[in-house]
């Protein structure tokens, strides 16, 4: 039994992570964001899913941002929609849809 236990208790355990992630994933793609970055953030520093892991919450966290500042936008909270829009970094998934927005902003002043 200590035979077989050991490496089956290992993969149990190194695939825990794994099916954490694959959580969070099933959450986003149903649209429930917060819940995502909820799962995600439960996977530790030394896991081998951490770095996927962070990089869907900072997809996850933007795509949040970016939709107060739309909905900002739409209620006519112009100055405080472009903040928004000003503070993602090109390294953002946001980054080309805020500029084009700015961008607007710019051309109807």
């Amino acid at each position: 039994m200590i035979i077989f236990g050991i490496p089956i208790g290992g993969y149990i355990y190194l695939n825990q992570d794994v099916n954490t992630y694959n959580k969070a994933v099933e959450f986003w793609n149903k649209g429930e964001i917060k819940e995502s970055v909820e799962v995600a953030e439960k996977i530790p520093e030394g896991s081998r899913q951490y770095k996927k892991a962070q990089k869907l919450i900072k997809v996850a966290e933007d795509h949040l941002l970016y939709n107060k500042a739309i909905a900002l936008w739409n209620e006519g909270n112009y100055e405080e929609a472009v903040k928004i829009f000003e503070s993602f970094t090109e390294e953002s998934e946001y980054y080309k849809q805020a500029q084009s927005v700015l961008a607007k902003f710019v051309n109807s002043n």
